[in-house]
């Protein structure tokens, strides 16, 4: 996993995201790809 924000949850079988609060916005957490797309995260300026 390469996304600190994201922690898995097997009730729901995927990943969640502390920083938007729902899910992860990807299958595979991606906190680099996250920050450039979004400008949020532990990888945004």
């Amino acid at each position: 996993m390469s996304c600190k924000c994201a922690e898995f949850e097997a009730e729901d079988g995927r990943y969640t995201c502390s920083v938007s609060g729902d899910g992860c916005m990807f299958l595979i957490p991606d906190s680099k790809l996250y920050a450039e797309r979004y400008g949020e995260g532990p990888d945004a300026e």
